[in-house]
């Protein structure tokens, strides 16, 4: 198949725009992130409603649950500030984002509410 006249070959020391900034680490955070931020943003809208309706929490509890968090994510970002300017941005980065889909609870040993069971347990005899 013949080159078109037209249309000149492409110049290999001439990068797109991604090949420079958008490597392979960059996509994974990226959507690492978006997968962190959707969770928590959903969770916002259902936790007053677990707390009234669900618990039977008036709505000053909702209040003051809802100020807590404010003031932890508060001093949290002040602390993660600090020790990202002593150890560096990439280290306290590369931590923050590793212990984000930790588990917050050991899962091993599974406990007999976290195992699905799929077979109904055998009813004992009588002898």
């Amino acid at each position: 198949m013949a080159a078109d006249p037209v249309t000149p070959p492409p110049d290999p020391a001439i990068q797109p725009p991604r090949g420079r900034w958008m490597t392979r680490n960059v996509t994974v955070l990226s959507g690492v992130s978006l997968a962190q931020d959707a969770a928590s943003e959903l969770l916002y809208p259902l936790l007053p409603i677990l707390l009234t309706s669900v618990l039977g929490a008036p709505a000053a509890v909702v209040g003051i649950v809802e100020g807590i968090a404010e003031g932890v994510a508060a001093a949290l970002k002040y602390v993660a500030g600090a020790v990202s300017d002593r150890v560096g941005r990439k280290r306290a980065i590369t931590v923050g984002y590793s212990l984000a889909p930790s588990p917050r609870r050991p899962s091993w040993p599974p406990t007999p509410c976290s195992t699905p069971r799929t077979r109904p347990s055998p009813t004992p005899q009588a002898p």
